[in-house]
C-alpha cells in the first residue's frame, strides 16, 4: 500500500491497525495536506454492521445554539456533504461542550439557555444538565445531572474513558459505565 494512490490520496506510511481496518498517513494531492486514511478489509464490505459503524465514523454532529434544541448530522461521505436532522435535545443550549465517548455516543454538557418568561422577555439560564446522543438510535438520553452549572467550561476525554468537566471553580468526572 505504501507509495500507492487511491483517488487524490497518496499513501505515505502505516500509522495504526485495529478491528475496523488499517490507518495510513496520506497526502491529499488536490488540497496538498496530510490526512488519515482508513482502509477496511474487503470482507467488511458485505457486513452491514461494520459498514454502518464505518459510516458513522464519517459523520459530524452539530447540536444546539441559542434557542435551538435540534441537532443535525453532516455526512462527509456524500459528494458535496449532506446535512440531515436527527433527534432533538431536551433543552436548547449554547456555550456547551460536546465530547465523543469511546462507545461512539456524544456527551453534551452544561452551557446556557434562554427561557421565555413572556413575549419578548427572556431569562438567561446556566445549565447543570447534560445529554447523551446515541448515534445508533439517533436519540438523546439524559444521564445524571452535573454537581454544578457549567458555562464556557472544558470537557476532556481521559485515557480511562472518563470525561473531566472543569470550569466554574470546580471540576467533576463523568463516567459512562
Amino acid at each position: 500500500m505504501i507509495g500507492t494512490s487511491i483517488s487524490p490520496y497518496k499513501i505515505l506510511e502505516k500509522i495504526g491497525e485495529g478491528g475496523m481496518g488499517t490507518v495510513y498517513r496520506a497526502t491529499d494531492t488536490k488540497l496538498n495536506r496530510d490526512v488519515a486514511l482508513k482502509i477496511l478489509p474487503e470482507q467488511f464490505a458485505s457486513n452491514a454492521q461494520r459498514m454502518g459503524r464505518f459510516q458513522r465514523e464519517a459523520e459530524v454532529l452539530a447540536a444546539g445554539g441559542p434557542f435551538v434544541d435540534r441537532s443535525e448530522l453532516f455526512d462527509s461521505t456524500q459528494r458535496r456533504g449532506k446535512w440531515r436532522i436527527t433527534g432533538s435535545m431536551e433543552v436548547p443550549r449554547h456555550e456547551h461542550t460536546a465530547t465523543l465517548l469511546r462507545s461512539g455516543k456524544v456527551l453534551v454538557a452544561g452551557g446556557a439557555s434562554w427561557q421565555e418568561l413572556s413575549k419578548n422577555h427572556f431569562i438567561f439560564l446556566r445549565l447543570f444538565t447534560s445529554e447523551l446522543y446515541n448515534p445508533i438510535t439517533g436519540r438523546w438520553e439524559e444521564p445524571e445531572d452535573m454537581t454544578s452549572f457549567r458555562v464556557a467550561h472544558t470537557a476532556t476525554l481521559l485515557g480511562d474513558g472518563k470525561v473531566l468537566v472543569a470550569g466554574g471553580g470546580t471540576s467533576e468526572l463523568y463516567n459512562e459505565d
